[in-house]
Order: structure tokens, then sequence, then C-alpha cells
């Protein structure tokens, strides 16, 4: 599923109206009516009988009048305000003006904060939702004064639920929220795709339940941006799911070491070794300091290996089809020499997490320089300190971050957060939209790490490194996604998610995905 910046949206509608022929009315009408049914469901006929219908100057303003009127054909009582003076608005939005004139739907022009007000205190409370059209994807500046400005406030003043067409108004890629005003909703419809502004900068809270709906231009048409910006599918996670031939053995789905846990700290490494059993390795090898064997026993299907000094590990690194590094293992010595020996001589691909990153920093390069696939699975900190790049940067823009890292760097990068991303060195880039807060919880990267080793030792050889990773995100979430329906968001541990996981296989040719489209 695609995911499309503000631009790539404009030069793919004109496509449409240009080059393929379609009517940019036609569109719009796909648009408002698709957003209106999506409206009617969020907001239910037996209860909404009444609807304000906040509309700006540009196209996102005739969506909102067209929803207007066909909210009215339904049998909703519909008023509007325009934030405009007509003879500014755009040509389709000036033709819907004139349409709702013809039909008698009455439209309050340019009110003031005051006016807006006392609109809003006029409708009936319990009955009335209220449709967010005042502006689009396409802003690049924060609404801080002014008009609109001023019907943001007084639209999260209030208290109506809100409907936004295409995105909350003041959201926008181009900056981050928090920069100016923006109206919160309850839901959204958008239009063709999700777009960048959606998920910025990780997980938009603003937009409530999103509905993604078809307006009608032909899948080929912006075919170039494909293979960029992806939102990741059940069917691509589907793809780590393929059922077991009858004949096979253990050896067939790979063995993965992780180098993980400390003395101190031995539980990340208990997770993500059993985390690569819980994901279909047939052996599972843990790597722990000498003294550690007390915890070792938690899960007697992992294998131990106790090491004393770098060299104990790296004897034999050639048995293993993927190595984890990083989760618990500390930054005291050996630590760094241990991390830069592994990524020296290892033939296996590597996944570096945690610790194995913060002893890491300042040397991207021995990464670069490295003769096997690596993957890096940071959080935003971790993430900064390992490139340099300002935190502030990183989350102004995760994606152009993230890809930018895995170009220069030939590495697959995991940004890890709500929606976790994936970039490859080939410019692709994955967002994840599974996963709740539940799971903000320790251990649950860790066992994100062992999850995902085992997923590269058993395709890694059948597919390609940045799709295994996005899958293993996606049904990493999922997992957190059935504890979260099982026990509830509040106390899930990592151990819930190790429970989970076998299910999120089982299930994942009939899950639906997070994103429905209306057609």
């Amino acid at each position: 599923m695609r995911l499309l910046t503000a631009q790539w949206m404009r030069e793919i509608d004109s496509r449409a109206i240009e080059k393929v022929g379609i009517p940019s009315m036609v569109l719009m009408e796909n648009a408002a009516r698709g957003a209106a049914r999506w409206f009617r469901e969020c907001f239910p006929e037996d209860r909404y009988t009444h609807a304000l219908i906040l509309a700006g100057a540009g196209n996102n303003g005739g969506d909102g009048m067209a929803v207007a009127r066909i909210l009215r054909d339904w049998g909703v009582s519909v008023s509007v305000s325009l934030m405009a003076d007509p003879s500014n608005l755009s040509s389709d939005s000036a033709c819907q003006y004139r349409i709702l004139d013809a039909l008698g739907i009455p439209v309050q022009v340019s009110p003031n904060a005051e006016a807006l007000k006392k609109w809003f205190l006029a409708a009936p409370r319990e009955s009335t939702f209220l449709v967010d059209a005042l502006l689009g994807t396409g802003i690049t500046r924060p609404v801080t004064t002014g008009p609109l400005a001023e019907a943001i406030r007084a639209i999260q003043a209030s208290g109506l639920p809100v409907a936004a067409v295409d995105i909350p108004s003041g959201l926008s890629e181009s900056f981050l929220p928090a920069a100016g005003l923006c109206v919160q909703a309850d839901c959204t419809a958008t239009f063709h795709a999700l777009k960048v502004a959606h998920l910025h900068p990780d997980g938009n809270e603003f937009c409530g339940c999103i509905r993604i709906v078809d307006i009608g231009i032909p899948e080929t048409t912006g075919q170039e941006t494909d293979g960029f910006f992806q939102i990741t599918t059940p069917d691509l996670a589907s793809s780590l799911a393929a059922p077991r031939h009858v004949s096979t053995h253990k050896k067939d789905f790979g063995h993965v070491l992780s180098v993980a846990g400390s003395a101190e700290k031995p539980g990340a490494g208990l997770l993500s070794a059993f985390a690569a059993l819980r994901g279909g390795a047939g052996l599972s090898t843990l790597a722990l300091p000498a003294g550690s064997a007390a915890a070792a026993g938690r899960f007697p299907e992992v294998m131990t290996l106790f090491w004393r000094q770098a060299q104990d590990v790296c004897a034999d690194l050639e048995r293993y089809d993927c190595i984890a590094v990083g989760p618990g293992l500390g930054t005291a010595d050996p630590a760094g020499e241990l991390v830069e020996r592994i990524v020296k001589n290892t033939s296996a691909p590597l996944v570096l997490d945690a610790d194995a990153l913060n002893v890491l920093e300042g040397k991207l390069a021995l990464l670069k320089a490295a003769a096997v696939p690596v993957v890096i699975t940071p959080h935003p900190g971790e993430f900064s300190r390992l490139t340099g790049i300002p935190m502030q940067r990183i989350l102004a823009d995760r994606l152009g971050a993230a890809r930018s890292v895995a170009r220069e760097n030939g590495i697959v990068v995991v940004l890890k957060g709500h929606h976790t991303v994936v970039a490859s060195p080939e410019g692709r880039v994955w967002v994840n939209a599974t996963g709740n807060p539940g799971m903000a919880t320790a251990g649950s990267g860790d066992v994100l790490t062992g999850f995902m080793a085992a997923q590269i030792a058993r395709h890694g050889k059948s597919l390609p490194l940045d799709k295994i990773c996005a899958a293993s995100v996606y049904l990493h979430g999922r997992a957190g996604d059935l504890a979260s329906a099982r026990l509830g968001e509040t106390g899930m541990t990592a151990g819930d998610l190790l429970d989970e996981l076998p299910a999120a296989f089982k299930g994942i040719h009939e899950d639906p995905g997070p994103f429905t489209v209306v057609r």
C-alpha cells in the first residue's frame, strides 16, 4: 500500500486529469461521496442528525461543500460555513459553492471567531458532528494566526466530534504538529492513498480512525512512486508464514546466534534468543558472559554459549545463519571489541540492536565496510548517537533520515517507534501500522531483534532483506495487538508478545490490515 508525499499526490492527481482525461469534478464527487459514506459510518443516523461543515478556499473546501450536499441528500440537517471570500475559491470549489446556492443550502461566509462560536453553540449538542474541510495536505507553513487559526481554535473548543476531509487541518509533512494549531479529528477520510502527513512524525495522534477512499484514479497512474514509501500490508507479512513441508528438518529453518545479555541483565538475551524460536528458527543459541548460568535455564529450548573474551564467541561464527547482537549486552569492556570483531569476521547477516549500536557510536563506517548484510534496529536516541544526526532532525523527518542512512551506508535501517520505519539501501521505505502503546514495555525491542533474526535465517536467501524486516515488524506488532486484545494494554509484558507470535503467524492470511479502502 503506497504512502505518498503531498507532491506525489499532486502529480498523480494532475496526470489523472490531464493525461488520463478524468474530469477533476468527477474525482471531487467520488472523494466527497466516499468521505460522506465513512462519516455516516462513524456518526450513525440513529444518533447524529446534524452536521456542521467548515470549508476553506481550496479544493479541500470544495470536497467539504460536496460532502454537505451529499449528507443533506441522505437526510442530515447540514449547515455550512465558508472561511473564504467566494471570489477567491479554486475553480472546482467555486462550482461546488454555486451548486449549494442553486439548491438553497445556506452558506455563512467568512464568519469571525465570535460568529463561529455562536454557530457551534446553536447546534444540538448530542446529535451534531462537525466536518473539517479547511485545509488539505499541501500546506507548508504552520497555522498560528489569522481567521483559519481562529476557526481551528473554535473547532477545538466546541466539544463536538470531528470528521476530517483528507486530513485534519493544520497537519503537514513539512513541519511538526507542535509548530502550529491542528484540528483533533475523531475520524479522517483520505483520498486515493495515505499521505506522509497522516503518520508524521510518528503515529500522528490527530487523525483518529483513518479510511482510504478510492476516488477513481487508475492504479497505473503514478506508478513511478511505487517502491519508495509503502505501508506494510498483511500480504507482505504472509510471505513469512508459508506452510512447512512434511519432511522438513530443524536445520532447514536456520540457526540464530544471539550475542545478548550480561551477567547483571541476562533477561534481554533470553527474550531475544527465545523469540528466535518463536519466530520459527530451527535452532537458537544464546552467547552469555560466563557467570550467567543461573538465568540460562529459563528457556530450556535455547542452547547456551558462555564466553569470557571476544574470541570465545568469534571462533565458530560460520555455524550460524543470522547473528543478533546487542540487547542487554552492556557497554563495558569487552563489549566494544566483541561487536567490532563480529562485524568484521562473520559470514552471516547481522541484526544490531541496543548496546551493539551504542558501542559503535561514531563508527558507522565499520558497518558500511561490512562484508555481510547488516540490519540496525535503533530507537531515535540510539540512531542519533550512531549517526551524529541531531534528534530533532530525525523526529522531523523519520522516513528521510532512515532512508538517507540506509542508502549512504548500504544497510537496512529499522527505526523503531509507534510507526516503525524500515529503509533499504535501494531507497525503499516501509512504514508499519501494527502495534499499540501496551508494547511500550521492557523487552519488546529484544523480542523484535530475535524474531527478526529468525526470519532472516529462514528467508534470507529467498526474499529481499528489507522486505523480511518490514514483514517481521508487522508480525511483531500484530502479536502486540493480539496480546492487547486478550489482556488490555496496561500490564502487558514482552513475555506476552512471545506467547502471541505463533498466533500472529497463524492468522496472517485472514488479517484485513490496519487500513481499509472504500471503493
